[in-house]
């Protein structure tokens, strides 16, 4: 670079650099200086520079460049198909990849941005996805050269033994896409507002180290638009965050943290849409750990049936070919390939009995289990079964709170969290010792079937835990310094946090409550139901209050369904003019019930079942029935 006071050293600028990086480098020069050049990215990509304040108006301001191999990519031809050949096409990076996407275009449609790194399966998955390809017609395999990365294209099928369109390749250099602050460099967000938002505004939540705070933007908001509403948050502060939009078809912003808050590791920006129109979604993240892919098992129950076979269709995808009952993994994975693409599925197991998990274009799905058809899928009257073993879960709707990611957070005096469309969970995991803040954590769950999940184990154990309606309360510590509260709508809790007591308080109405038994990830769980809801699933309590409130309420106790840790249990049926009743159900074994009235309408039952001894606390029951499955009945009366 040569300026009015003469030539100075080069600097080495990284191929894929941001206007932030570039503009460091620059100002890193001798004769140039910070604050004295200002860069950004201009809508069709290139990098303007402008020199400013000490350089502003001076003369004889050049800047050469040269550098080595940039990284490019290319698409040949390698057969040409005719009425016996299939076409072949190779895509082929210059080098070995560094950062950065890729798109192809096949016959005037583009696919959804590639990793350069992308595997052959995900390059197949998005050609299929085309509807000027579609599924089967092409066939992708990774070519090693040595050098950068190369697939290459054989169209099959309904693209077959004809001469196709070339594929077009376009090459997207990309910054990182978090630099995270913690290795001395700047951290770096990306932020996403896809092009299906008509109207509206989304919410930005920043949390740093001095606390956590939000602000508006408007769906269309600009770069600068961005900028002047973070740097209005106190926690982000005048000239410590610069914000440049990537040219199309990428779109993000880049959402860099500087001076104050240079080299600062930063919490992911949290985004609320619920104020956004059009459909649209918003993401800062990289791929949430909760991603998990559906995994499903076939089972032909019947050993003494010889051959045979079946096909199995997945809603929405298709139908496999005739499969064998004694057909090897392999086979059977020839069978899914052929159904829903090569690299969409994976399957193990053994004959007769096969786990399929649904893989690249069909990962990260909650699917609908397969349906088995053909005339010899039901023999004898036994049924080929199909049981989801995993759902799948692409995990962008998955929020987790540990203490982990909190512990320095002290100022922070409420934590709001709105699920927005889907079916979201929040875990809010205590195992590091328990989360709280001094007004609570509130959240949203909106439409779908929605959860909030409480965990922890027995270095973190609760002494309490209290649930009404839509607010949870765990207390932690010998003296309870330690309250987690949690306000919720739109969701259902799981209690799984251990405890020496757990209390559930009814509504004020006529209740029906039933204490029975449920499932959660596999394992059998305590319920506590009320109505026809899904109710409050828990487990590792030792003690259980139940509170029915006022009204006349009847509730039903299962002793074979209580967890193995619970060892006492009250029922209180608040109220002495009302008519609560309690039928308590035996278990098939042989019980034993000693009960010592202590009021009218209460008391305490002794009771042995299944082994498993339980002090039973009663006060306002009016009517307590005891069916032991042999029919007797034990009725206390007012």
């Amino acid at each position: 670079m040569t300026t009015g006071s003469g030539t100075h050293a080069p600097v080495d600028v990284v191929h894929n650099a941001t206007a932030v990086e570039l503009e460091r480098e620059i100002e890193s020069i001798s004769g140039v200086g910070s604050g004295n050049v200002d860069v950004t990215r201009e809508t069709d990509g290139r990098l303007r520079v402008e020199f400013i304040d000490d350089l502003g108006g001076a003369s004889g301001v050049s800047m050469a460049i040269s550098g080595g191999d940039l990284l490019g990519i290319d698409v040949t031809e390698t057969q040409q198909g005719s009425g016996s050949d299939d076409e072949i096409q190779q895509i082929e990076l210059d080098q070995a990849p560094d950062g950065g996407q890729f798109r192809l275009e096949f016959d005037g449609e583009w696919t959804a941005l590639l990793r350069t790194d992308a595997s052959a399966g995900a390059v197949q998955a998005a050609l299929e996805a085309l509807s000027t390809i579609g599924d089967d017609n092409v066939e992708v395999t990774e070519v090693d050269t040595g050098a950068g990365a190369t697939w290459e294209v054989t169209f099959i099928a309904g693209k077959g033994e004809q001469n196709v369109p070339a594929i077009v390749a376009e090459l997207l250099v990309d910054a990182p896409v978090a630099s995270t602050g913690s290795d001395g460099s700047d951290e770096i967000q990306l932020l996403e507002i896809p092009a299906t938002a008509t109207d509206g505004h989304l919410n930005l939540i920043v949390i740093t180290q001095e606390g956590g705070a939000g602000t508006v933007v408007p769906y269309d908001a600009d770069a600068d638009e961005i900028e002047d509403a973070l740097e209005d948050l106190s926690m982000v502060g005048e000239g410590n965050v610069e914000v440049t939009r990537r040219p199309a078809p990428d779109g993000r912003f880049e959402i860099a943290f500087v001076n104050d808050l240079a080299a600062t590791p930063i919490e992911p920006i949290i985004v609320k849409t619920n104020f956004l129109a059009g459909g649209a979604t918003v993401d800062v993240r990289e791929q949430s750990a909760f991603f998990v892919n559906e995994i499903q098992r076939v089972d032909v129950p019947y050993d003494d049936v010889g051959l045979g076979d079946f096909q199995l269709e997945l809603p929405g995808h298709g139908t496999t070919g005739d499969i064998d009952f004694d057909a090897s993994v392999e086979d059977f994975q020839d069978a899914m390939d052929a159904a829903f693409g090569a690299g969409h599925t994976e399957v193990t197991g053994k004959p007769r009995a096969w786990e399929i998990e649904f893989t690249s274009a069909l990962g990260g799905q909650d699917l609908d289990t397969m349906v088995v058809h053909g005339g010899q899928a039901d023999i004898g009257g036994m049924a080929i079964e199909v049981e989801e073993l995993t759902a799948g879960n692409d995990g962008e709707n998955t929020s987790v709170l540990t203490t982990t990611a909190f512990t320095e957070i002290t100022d922070i005096e409420i934590l709001e969290i709105t699920g927005g469309g889907g079916n979201d969970t929040l875990i809010i995991d205590n195992a590091q010792g328990p989360i709280h803040f001094r007004d609570g954590i509130v959240f949203g769950g909106g439409p779908g079937s929605n959860r909030i999940i409480f965990t922890g184990d027995d270095a973190t154990r609760a002494t309490s835990s209290a649930h009404a309606a839509g607010e949870s309360t765990m207390t932690f510590g010998p003296d309870a310094q330690d309250v987690q509260k949690v306000t919720y709508e739109s969701a259902n809790p799981i209690d799984l946090v251990p405890a020496d007591t757990m209390q559930v308080s009814a509504g004020s109405g006529g209740d029906v409550l039933h204490l029975t038994r449920g499932e959660h990830a596999g394992e059998d769980v305590g319920v506590v139901q009320s109505g026809s809801g899904p109710g409050l699933v828990y487990d590792h309590k030792d003690a259980l209050v139940v509170e029915s409130g006022s009204g006349d309420d009847a509730i039903t106790l299962n002793l074979e369904d209580l967890p193995g840790t619970v060892r006492a249990v009250t029922i209180d049926g608040q109220g002495s003019t009302v008519a609560d009743t309690l039928l308590i159900l035996g278990t098939p074994l042989d019980d034993e019930f000693g009960f010592t009235p202590a009021s009218q309408a209460g008391g305490t039952l002794d009771i042995v079942a299944n082994g498993h001894e339980i002090t039973l606390t009663l006060a306002g029951i009016e009517s307590l029935t005891v069916d032991a499955s042999t029919h007797n009945t034990l009725d206390m009366l007012r």
